[in-house]
């Protein structure tokens, strides 16, 4: 799950530098409402990246309010997206086969053992 959510904090930094709430917003926007992360994990994923050199984080100069930490993809953060994409990729389609292949051996066993309501799902 870290690489994952990884990939998605340098995809959204990929567009510009962001802090750390507004990160979570775009990520929620993007996903509409459907991806939705910890604050402890997404600063686990800053703090991880950071020290793998994938982002740097800098100080803002807002003059009103509390100073907030920005966050910028570096050139290997971009190399390393780039990667987990071509891995996601070459997965998706495994992945796919197998939970199709999986739904088709569910449904066969629960069809023999009597389990298969109206809907095709077990009772």
């Amino acid at each position: 799950m870290q690489r994952c959510t990884d990939t998605v904090v340098l995809r959204i930094l990929i567009r510009g530098d962001a802090y750390g709430f507004e990160i979570y917003n775009r990520i929620l926007e993007r996903t509409g409402d459907q991806y939705e992360l910890k604050e402890t994990t997404l600063y686990s994923s800053y703090k991880r990246l950071e020290a793998e050199g994938c982002i740097r984080s800098y100080w803002g100069d807002e003059t009103q309010g509390a100073r907030r930490k920005y966050y910028r993809i570096t050139d290997k953060g971009r190399e390393v997206f780039e990667r987990n994409m071509r891995d996601w990729k070459f997965t998706q389609k495994p992945v796919f086969i197998f939970a199709v292949a999986f739904q088709i051996l569910y449904m066969a066993f629960m069809g023999r053992t009597g389990r298969v309501g109206k809907s095709g799902m077990g009772n």
